[in-house]
């Protein structure tokens, strides 16, 4: 959540959009759900 905590906190204008440029410059997908049934 440290991400969206991020980009919540930008400096945003009058109509809420970012005033600068936000990037993702990399994604780490984590799993930690185990979909095979048992």
């Amino acid at each position: 959540m440290d991400v969206v905590d991020k980009i919540a906190k930008a400096e945003k204008d009058e109509k809420d959009k970012p005033t600068s440029a936000i990037t993702i410059d990399s994604i780490e997908v984590v799993k930690d759900y185990d979909f095979s049934k048992k």
